[in-house]
């Protein structure tokens, strides 16, 4: 099935999202080990530990963070797996953005793609393991819209963080960093100055980093806050599903992004629309309900598109041989 775009989609949807499938049981076959990151996904599924036959999934629970280690690890389970007949999935975590090998019986989760290079065996993994889980509450909308930032100035993020500052109708909250993390990631002072940062914000600058993708975005979307981004090709997860444009602000340049975060406040959406983000978060996306959606989603046959005609040449010659 071809994803609707998000002109043809019901904007009524952002309020009432789908609720989880109902009493669905999995049973899964963890390949081997316990990564945490992934322990924290897959706990929060209602599954059943069982043999690779009777198996709906095979899991390799092991977080691949080393792009340079995905083609080798996926070589490697693919063989190892290939007379099962089952589909296994692949958790990975790196700023790689181009084509991986394909191949049929893997499913490769990723948080850095392109959207329009996206294999029908992948799928975007929301990146969960620095988001908040606590109650809504909204920043206020002021006289003058207000967005958040708080990070290093890198190449990528230069000119949408002086569209902004050079509009004199948004008030920006910008602290600016010489380092990723100012240099100290774990120093409480410097993670209370990220959070209440965007917390203090209705609007949050979650522009990409080296990788294809946004943590702020989901960290934005965690405590309900509007993330604000280029759209760089970016693939977001569940875009079949979720209208996103019709929530955050996900334009193709910084001038859309600086129009489009002025309509939301002119047309006083901005409380509605933080609302809407916390929600589609914790009903889509949060580490307790995430494993359990695409679960859902891989399970239904008519959300998996056939491959590709490169896919299936890529998947051929990868078989073995005698």
């Amino acid at each position: 099935m071809k994803p609707d775009s998000v002109e043809n989609r019901d904007a009524s949807f952002a309020s009432e999202p789908a609720k989880p499938e109902q009493g669905r049981k999995y049973k899964l076959f963890i390949a081997e080990g316990y990564d945490h990151p992934i322990a924290t996904m897959v706990e929060n599924v209602g599954y059943e530990l069982s043999g690779i036959a009777e198996a709906d999934f095979i899991v390799y629970p092991i977080l691949v963070r080393n792009e340079m280690d995905v083609p080798g690890t996926m070589a490697k389970i693919s063989r190892q797996f290939s007379s099962s007949g089952k589909k296994m999935i692949v958790f990975t975590l790196s700023d790689y953005a181009r084509k991986y090998p394909f191949y049929s019986n893997l499913i490769l989760l990723r948080h850095s793609a392109r959207a329009d290079r996206l294999a029908s065996n992948e799928r975007v993994m929301p990146y969960l393991w620095e988001c908040k889980d606590e109650p809504f509450v909204p920043a206020p909308a002021g006289e003058l819209p207000g967005i958040g930032f708080c990070g290093k100035v890198s190449r990528q993020r230069r000119k949408l963080v002086s569209a902004f500052e050079n509009s004199a109708l948004i008030k920006c909250d910008f602290i600016k960093r010489d380092s990723f993390w100012g240099g100290k990631p774990h120093d409480p002072g410097v993670v209370s100055d990220f959070w209440s940062n965007m917390q203090e914000n209705p609007f949050a600058l979650a522009p990409r980093g080296n990788g294809n993708f946004s943590m702020r975005f989901y960290q934005a979307l965690s405590i309900g806050r509007i993330p604000v981004l280029i759209n760089t090709n970016m693939a977001l997860p569940f875009s079949h599903l979720i209208p996103w444009k019709d929530f955050i602000v996900f334009e193709v340049n910084e001038k859309r992004c600086v129009r489009r975060l002025l309509e939301i406040h002119q047309a006083g959406r901005t409380v509605e629309l933080q609302q809407t983000c916390y929600r589609m978060f914790h009903e889509y996306l949060s580490h307790k309900v995430y494993m359990g959606r695409l679960l859902d989603e891989l399970s239904a046959a008519s959300v998996i598109r056939k491959p590709t005609t490169w896919e299936r040449l890529t998947s051929f010659l990868r078989q073995p041989k005698g």
